[in-house]
């Protein structure tokens, strides 16, 4: 998330020339990991949750209340002083206190993941059902912001009839100039190894195909929790000649020029960006129909295949459908390229631009 803020926040900034603010909670002292602009100013509320995870619930329960009761009053008084016209919540630990606060500003809130994320996440069953409850108690806090922004009009749909809720999804900050030839005999698939990925259920799927297609390969690209687990894997299915794991890559515009396939493979998403990414360079997606995303890019296209999700052994035919037709791979590489034009950051940040304007000249709810 830190990288779509800094996108937008500079060209904010720098491009359409706001005055663009970024209050941070417990920042501790360091630097940004990003590159922001230096016409951004920061401000830090030194407010430190996290010293309190290794205590008890009970204890941590009263620590965060009175850390609340702080860190409102003191984003209140900095909201006060700053006087700005619109306040964004990341949804994070100012969610339950902004749109309590009284000052000027329009509250928006944003959320980057889909409203089942938090739930999918978790495998414990106990631990669903917590979970089902907490999103469903959001609601309340939610309809009092000014507006609520969602990355896709599959998830607005999962939050039922909101009269504040909108979809902008995010930019593509690059937009190549050459692309994949789809000549190749290289699949990809990139993203961190978690659980919630769901590489997993991608090489159960590469692995009834993979060793009649020996000449191709694929290619799993991110570093996480799971690799040791996901390397037993290949190895047990016996596909560890044309099946790799590679660590995240600088390089990923190479990556994407070598590729003739992206297979995702998720169990949730927000909006998937690799997804975009690998359609900007012309490479075709066999995605399963995950929450959210797929519906939203692939959907009625000819740029790849949605398999109903979880179905394995429809998902190998598919990309095995893939493998044999490069006449279907050089019309979805045609069409592909056009298609992401409409999430260009220029585009994206003309929608977020209207819809500020809008905003301000609506009525505090």
């Amino acid at each position: 998330m830190e990288k779509v803020l800094m996108t937008k926040a500079n060209y904010l900034a720098d491009t359409l020339g706001h005055n663009v603010h970024i209050i941070r909670v417990q920042q501790h002292g360091k630097n940004n990991f990003f590159n922001f602009s230096k016409n951004i100013i920061f401000h830090d509320l030194d407010i430190n949750y996290d010293e309190d995870d290794n205590k008890n619930i009970i204890w941590r329960m009263i620590c965060r209340k009175r850390k609340k009761k702080i860190h409102k009053k003191k984003l209140e008084e900095l909201l006060q002083k700053l006087n700005v016209d619109i306040c964004i919540s990341m949804f994070d630990y100012e969610f339950d206190i902004l749109p309590y606060i009284k000052d000027k500003s329009r509250k928006l809130l944003e959320y980057h993941f889909c409203k089942q994320q938090k739930v999918n996440e978790q495998r414990n069953p106990i631990m669903k059902i917590l979970q089902r409850i907490r999103v469903s108690l959001w609601t309340d806090t939610i309809k009092k912001y000014d507006s609520f922004v969602v990355l896709t009009e599959e998830d607005k749909g999962n939050w039922g009839s909101l009269d504040n809720i909108c979809v902008i999804p995010n930019p593509l900050v690059h937009i190549p100039t050459i692309y994949s030839d789809v000549k190749s005999k290289n699949i990809v698939a990139i993203g961190r190894l978690t659980y919630s990925k769901g590489f997993d259920r991608l090489i159960d799927a590469w692995a009834i195909i993979a060793n009649k297609y020996s000449d191709w390969k694929l290619v799993i690209y991110g570093d996480g929790e799971e690799k040791e687990y996901l390397n037993q894997q290949i190895i047990n299915k016996g596909i560890e000649k044309n099946t790799f794991m590679q660590p995240a890559t600088k390089d990923i515009d190479n990556v994407y020029k070598n590729a003739s396939m992206l297979i995702m493979t998720s169990r949730n998403e927000g909006l998937p960006m690799v997804m975009l990414e690998a359609l900007s360079y012309g490479i075709p997606v066999v995605t399963f129909d995950f929450p959210c995303g797929p519906k939203d890019i692939i959907a009625n296209t000819d740029m790849g295949s949605i398999i109903r999700n979880g179905d394995i052994n429809a998902l190998a035919k598919e990309i095995e459908m893939w493998i044999n037709s490069y006449t279907k791979r050089v019309n979805a590489n045609n069409k592909a390229v056009i298609f992401v034009r409409k999430f260009e950051l220029t585009s994206i940040m003309g929608i977020w631009e209207k819809y500020f304007h809008e905003l301000t000249n609506k009525e505090v709810r």
